[in-house]
């Protein structure tokens, strides 16, 4: 039996296969006196089914080549074209154990090109299990797993001293990589942490360069760092950690223990040579709009940095600029999603200096923008709605939160702030009931978001309760880092709301305990920093 030779034959009809393929590739053999093999039959189907553009077809045909075991009789080329066209269509019509299998084909028989492709659709197929799963709130490791192999072999070959230039120019947009690392937790499981180590490993060594003037490359840094420490190897940590550049970031690495072995080198000797590097970012950041003014993101950063060291005057000036040349923005250019994000900095700002019926203004527009152009962006909503809470306008917040998220759907992440919202409010208008129906919500979902949880506690008064979610928090290693960020202390406003006061007064009977102390000496530091704490949620 002849291999397949890759020329497209025109072929009248597609056909189905099954049991009326095998007569129709029958009954073309015959007229052919044979010429026609059954897997150049079923290759001529395939690439006819391709072309039409129907996945149902292409998954038909794809099941009849994997059935006759014929596609271990296809020529390399055809291979890879097979493998790549069959896994996106299984992928596409929700089959993903066969989108799996086909993707496995084409990293053991592609070039490297397609070996990067099929990497790549290894690590969307898992990672979309494991989030589909999380949802439905079921664990299922080996998808983390697998998501983590898919991905790692993708770096390996894309980033490789040597890569063709065909398998470079594959690409996994930097964002995913980012929520990926950050949202699917290890579970305690060690190959999973294992995997995330190599990723990380992969992404500085093979000299990885994000997209944009903005990155996360230093909380990469960070993460990677402290997967240097757990393995002894602090002097490569070092090396990574001392071009930390994020002034948040560094403060995180200096109040927590598990990164002490970093706190000789110089940018982490001392808070006072933290508060520096704030005022250093400042510096990078006017460098970075200067060079690129057509970038809202950094302007965006830079708005919040003013404020975040008390410069509100300077936040306002660029505020204004910003404001100013966005007309000039097209609506569908990729930096209209930060727009959104512009009107919530420029909010915060005037909150900060008191001024909450511009701040309100302000907050409105963002919370009526989002990233696709709809109503109701999630993000902006909660924070419109929390900001108000803030003000004690609990009603006010409740209808504006029920009005414009009556169609948006939430993370988990996301669901846990509208749900405190609901909890907060309701329980300052008296209404109970309705109260404990959100906070039940909360205390089952607590992982999704501790700060939720802890914020609908303080806010209730409700201080034991609220003490010993922050010393689960600090015996967890996954969740002790945020808690020792919302311990420490910020400069207090100028211009306080009500509900902020009750929070930040609860939070301190917290703070100075004995149980939370004894916990905080044993895996951290809580300093005070003059720094203002724009955002509401840091708790």
């Amino acid at each position: 039996m002849k291999t397949l030779k890759t020329v497209f034959i025109s072929v009248v009809g597609i056909c189905l296969c099954g049991h009326g393929g095998q007569i129709a590739w029958a009954q073309e053999s015959e007229q052919t006196g044979g010429v026609v093999s059954k897997a150049e039959y079923l290759a001529r189907n395939f690439q006819k089914a391709v072309k039409s553009k129907q996945d149902a077809l292409v998954v038909k045909v794809a099941d009849e080549i994997f059935d006759q075991q014929v596609q271990q009789k296809f020529t390399p080329g055809f291979s890879s074209y097979f493998f790549r066209n069959s896994a996106y269509a299984y992928w596409r019509e929700d089959q993903n154990v066969k989108a799996m299998y086909s993707a496995e084909g084409l990293i053991r028989h592609g070039s490297d090109y397609h070996r990067a492709l099929g990497y790549r659709l290894k690590f969307y197929i898992a990672r979309n299990n494991a989030i589909d799963k999380a949802k439905a709130n079921e664990k299922d490791i080996e998808d983390n797993k697998t998501a983590y192999q898919g991905l790692t072999g993708f770096l390996s070959i894309v980033f490789a001293k040597d890569a063709s230039e065909d398998a470079s120019s594959v690409v996994i947009p930097q964002r995913y990589i980012s929520r990926f690392l950050r949202d699917l937790k290890s579970e305690n499981d060690l190959q999973i942490s294992d995997s995330k180590f190599k990723v990380y490993e992969t992404l500085f060594e093979s000299g990885y360069k994000p997209e944009g003037p903005l990155d996360t490359v230093n909380f990469w840094r960070k993460q990677y760092g402290l997967g240097l420490l757990e393995r002894g190897q602090i002097k490569q940590a070092k090396k990574i950690a001392v071009a930390i550049t994020n002034p948040s970031i560094l403060r995180s690495i200096y109040i927590d223990k598990a990164y002490e072995p970093l706190w000789t080198i110089s940018n982490l000797k001392s808070s006072k040579r933290v508060m520096r590097a704030f005022e250093d970012d400042i510096n990078r950041l006017e460098r970075l709009v200067k060079k690129h003014p057509d970038k809202l993101q950094g302007r965006q950063y830079l708005i919040k940095a003013y404020a975040t060291i008390g410069k509100l005057d300077e936040a306002v000036k660029l505020a204004d600029k910003t404001l100013e040349d966005m007309e000039n923005f097209d609506s569908f250019t990729d930096e209209a999603k930060y727009k959104n994000w512009i009107f919530n900095e420029i909010a915060y700002v005037y909150y900060e200096k008191g001024d909450y019926e511009r701040g309100n203004a302000y907050m409105l527009r963002a919370a009526s923008i989002s990233e696709d152009g709809s109503k109701g962006n999630i993000s902006q909503v909660i924070n419109y709605t929390a900001k108000l809470l803030n003000q004690a306008e609990y009603q006010k917040a409740l209808d504006i939160q029920g009005k414009l998220l009556s169609e948006a759907g939430a993370s988990d992440y996301g669901d846990m702030w509208i749900w405190y919202n609901q909890a907060c409010g309701y329980y300052k208008l008296g209404k109970l009931e309705q109260s404990s129906v959100a906070m039940k919500k909360l205390v089952d979902k607590r992982e999704k978001n501790y700060a939720a949880y802890a914020m609908s506690l303080l806010c209730q008064n409700k201080i034991e309760a609220a003490a010993r979610s922050y010393l689960v928090r600090l015996e967890d290693p996954e969740h002790r880092n945020l808690a020792l960020e919302a311990l420490q202390i910020s400069n207090v406003p100028k211009h306080e709301m009500p509900l902020d006061k009750i929070l930040r007064t609860n939070l301190e009977k917290i703070r100075t305990r004995p149980d939370i102390l004894r916990a905080v000496n044993k895996y951290g530091r809580i300093e005070a920093w003059s720094l203002s704490n724009t955002y509401w949620g840091n708790y």
